[in-house]
């Protein structure tokens, strides 16, 4: 566990490439991979009412890099995410996709290329099979994995066997989010 210097959290994965400018309270932590960035965000800064919620912010996310962003709440977490996905634009700063600027013409091609775990999620309700079978029926999935192949990622996250049986209704918060991190890993996105 390393504390960069000048943030207010901790970074959780040994090796992991930090990003964020002193100040900003958030904490980026993932695993690099040689590659061109898919996502480069750099001295990205968004105000809110006047308030910086983002000051000279930047990121690089390479294709296939797994990222955790982690700080307190009202550190611009959500933000980040929001920029990523093109329903935000910022005050300031350059965000490029496959190194092209972001703007909202892409923003489609964007949400179509990653997978996104909001913090609050809303299931439908069934059990969790149910639901995963759902989930891969939208248009967005050119391919849907196998129930078998969901069963490993639920596994992998630490669900108790069995989870695919459960009512979505019956599950803790924290397996809510597993489940919902496992569609997103099983979905095979960038």
């Amino acid at each position: 566990v390393r504390r960069p210097r000048g943030s207010r959290g901790f970074c959780l994965a040994a090796g992991a490439s930090l990003a964020g400018r002193p100040g900003s309270g958030i904490v980026a932590a993932g695993f690099r991979m040689s590659a061109s960035p898919l996502f480069h965000l750099e001295d990205v800064s968004v105000r809110f009412d006047g308030t910086p919620v983002l000051d000279r912010f930047s990121l690089a996310v390479a294709p296939g890099e797994k990222v955790v962003l982690r700080g307190r709440s009202g550190s611009g977490k959500s933000t980040v995410l929001r920029l990523l996905l093109g329903f935000l634009q910022p005050g300031s700063g350059s965000i490029r996709f496959r190194g092209e600027t972001l703007v909202p013409a892409i923003a489609h091609a964007i949400r179509r290329t990653v997978a996104f775990v909001h913090q609050d999620i809303d299931f439908e309700e069934g059990t969790v099979e149910e639901v995963s079978e759902r989930f891969f029926t939208a248009r967005c999935w050119s391919e849907r994995p196998r129930i078998e192949d969901l069963g490993v990622a639920w596994t992998t996250l630490g669900l108790a066997e069995g989870i695919g049986t459960k009512r979505v209704a019956d599950l803790s918060g924290g397996e809510r989010q597993r489940v919902a991190l496992a569609l997103a890993f099983a979905g095979g996105r960038e």
